[in-house]
C-alpha cells in the first residue's frame, strides 16, 4: 500500500467519523450524507487545512439525501461554503421518476405514498438509495408494483407502469317472461352490448369497473324496466329484473275488447241501451258561430227504434225525434224551425243516437274487425264485402286505465265522407253493477270549436216508456 492510499484511507475514516457516520466496513452500499453531516463535515474541514475539499468528494462519492432548497442553501452559505461545493451537493441528490399509462396513477415507494403523477410522470427526489419497492395504483385498474436498486447519486428512471383495467361480468335474468331483450351500456365508457335470455342468463364479462345501465324488454306482453348497477369487483354479478305485465300489451284483440266491457260492467252493457229515460242539462257552442250559443234541459228518452230529446230553451219547448230512418223537430210555435240551431240538433241527434257505448259497442261485435293498436287503443272495422277495397266504417277507441272508453272516433271511409268524435266522462252507476258515462260531447275533428254537450243528472234503465210518450 503506498503512502498515498493509506493517507486516503485516513481521511475516508477521519470524516466519515466526523460526520457521525457508524457504518460497519461490510457495508457496499453507505447511506447517502444528511444536512447535519455535511454541515459537521465543512466545519470539521475549516479547520484542519489536511482535510480540504474533502468534504466535496464526500458527497461526491456518498450523496445525500436532501434538496439544497433555499433555506438550506442560505445556511450552507453562511458557513462559508462556496459556489462550486453547493452545485456539487446540487447535483448529489438521488431521485426516482415514475412514469403510468394510460391513466394517472398513486406512487408509493416502500409503502409510503410519495405523490400523484402529472401528465403520466411523477419524480421523486432525496430518495434513500437501496432496494426499493415501487407501487402503483390508479381507481379501476390494478395495482403493479416493481423492485429497483437505487444507487448514491443515482436520478433512476424506473421502467414505464402500463396500468391494466380492472374488470368484472354480469349475468343477467328476466322474469317472468320467457324470453327477454337485453341491452347493456356503460354510463361513461360507451360501451354498449345487446342479447337475449330465455333459458340462461345474458352474460358479459370483461367490463371495466364503472356504472352500467341494464335494460330488459319483453314486448308486448310486459313493460320495459331499466335498472343501474356496478361493477366493482371481479366476480360474475348476476341480476334479476323483474318485468311488470302490460295489461293492454298481454291482452289478445278480442280480450281487450272484453276488457272494455268489463269496464262498463260486463256483456250486460250491451242490452241496456234498448230502453231508458235520463235527464240532463244540454249546451251547444256552435262553430260556425252563425249556429249560436245554447243551453238547455233535456229529457231524453230511448225505445227500441226511437230516441227522443224533450228541451226546455229559455222558456220555449223544442222536441226533437229520430227514428233510425228520418228526424222531426218541433215545438212552442216552431219558434226554431228552419233555423241552423234547429238543423245541427237534428242532425246530431243521430249521432248521439248511434254513438252511444252500448249501442255502438253491440254494433261492432260480432259484426267488425277488432284489432288492439298502440297502448289503451282499440280499432274496429267494418268487414269488406266483394269488391271493396277498403273498410266502410271505422271506429277507434282511446282508452282510460281501466279500459273504459275515453273518447270514440267515428269514419265513414267512403264517400261521403265524415269524422265525428265523442268524449265520454264522469262514468257513475246505473244499476246492476253497471256504469256509463254521465258527461257525453260531442265534438268535430274538422269544426274545432264546436262542442254539443250533455251532463246527464240521471239515467235510468229499462224504465217503462210508453209508444205515444216518444212521440209527443
Amino acid at each position: 500500500m503506498t503512502v498515498l492510499q493509506l493517507f486516503a484511507m485516513v481521511v475516508r475514516t477521519l470524516v466519515l467519523s466526523m460526520l457521525g457516520s457508524a457504518m460497519p466496513q461490510a457495508v457496499t452500499d453507505p447511506p447517502p450524507l444528511t444536512t447535519q453531516q455535511v454541515e459537521n463535515g465543512f466545519i470539521y474541514e475549516k479547520t484542519r487545512p489536511a482535510f480540504k475539499d474533502s468534504t466535496r468528494k464526500q458527497v461526491e462519492e456518498l450523496g445525500v439525501d436532501f434538496l439544497l432548497d433555499p433555506e438550506t442553501e442560505r445556511k450552507f452559505r453562511g458557513l462559508g461554503m462556496d459556489q462550486n461545493l453547493l452545485e456539487t451537493i446540487r447535483r448529489a441528490v438521488t431521485s426516482v421518476t415514475v412514469q403510468c399509462e394510460p391513466v394517472e396513477c398513486e406512487v408509493a415507494i416502500n409503502n409510503n405514498v410519495v405523490g400523484n403523477t402529472v401528465g403520466t410522470i411523477l419524480t421523486k427526489s432525496a430518495v434513500k438509495p437501496g432496494l426499493l419497492t415501487i407501487k402503483v395504483s390508479a381507481p379501476n385498474f390494478q395495482t403493479q408494483t416493481a423492485e429497483v436498486r437505487l444507487s448514491a447519486k443515482q436520478r433512476l428512471n424506473v421502467p414505464k407502469f402500463t396500468l391494466e383495467l380492472l374488470t368484472g361480468g354480469l349475468a343477467v335474468a328476466c322474469k317472468p317472461a320467457p324470453v327477454c331483450e337485453i341491452t347493456i351500456k356503460g354510463s361513461n365508457n360507451g360501451f354498449a352490448k345487446s342479447g337475449q335470455t330465455s333459458q340462461q342468463r345474458f352474460t358479459v364479462q370483461g367490463l371495466s369497473y364503472g356504472e352500467y345501465q341494464i335494460e330488459a324488454k319483453a314486448p308486448p306482453a310486459y313493460f320495459p324496466k331499466t335498472s343501474t348497477v356496478w361493477v366493482s369487483s371481479p366476480e360474475l354479478r348476476p341480476v334479476d329484473l323483474e318485468l311488470d305485465e302490460d295489461p293492454w300489451g298481454s291482452k289478445t284483440d278480442l280480450q281487450a275488447f272484453d276488457a272494455v266491457l268489463g269496464s262498463l260492467g260486463g256483456k250486460e252493457i250491451l242490452n241496456v241501451g234498448k230502453q231508458s229515460r235520463s235527464s240532463a242539462r244540454m249546451r251547444l257552442v256552435g262553430d260556425p258561430p252563425s249556429i249560436g250559443l245554447w243551453n238547455a234541459q233535456v229529457i231524453e228518452s230511448v225505445v227500441p227504434n226511437r230516441f227522443r230529446w224533450e228541451m226546455l230553451i229559455v222558456g220555449s219547448k223544442w222536441n226533437v225525434t229520430y227514428d233510425g230512418a228520418k228526424v222531426i223537430s218541433d215545438g212552442d210555435k216552431k219558434k226554431y224551425s228552419g233555423t241552423e240551431f234547429a238543423q245541427e240538433l237534428e242532425h246530431s241527434i243521430r249521432l248521439f243516437s248511434t254513438m252511444r257505448l252500448p249501442v255502438v259497442l253491440s254494433l261492432i261485435f260480432p259484426n267488425f274487425n277488432i284489432r288492439k293498436g298502440p297502448n289503451l287503443v282499440l280499432i274496429a272495422e267494418s268487414r269488406l264485402s266483394a269488391g271493396m277495397i277498403e273498410p266502410e266504417d271505422r271506429y277507434t277507441f282511446q282508452l282510460n286505465a281501466d279500459f273504459s272508453p275515453k273518447s270514440l272516433l267515428h269514419e265513414h271511409l267512403t264517400a261521403p265522407r265524415s269524422r265525428e268524435e265523442m268524449e265520454f266522462g264522469q262514468y257513475k252507476s246505473i244499476g246492476q253493477d253497471l256504469k256509463l258515462p254521465h258527461v257525453v260531447i260531442l265534438r268535430y275533428p274538422d269544426r274545432p270549436k264546436h262542442e254539443h254537450i250533455f251532463q246527464y243528472d240521471k239515467i235510468e234503465i229499462n224504465v217503462p216508456v210508453r209508444e205515444e210518450q216518444s212521440r209527443r
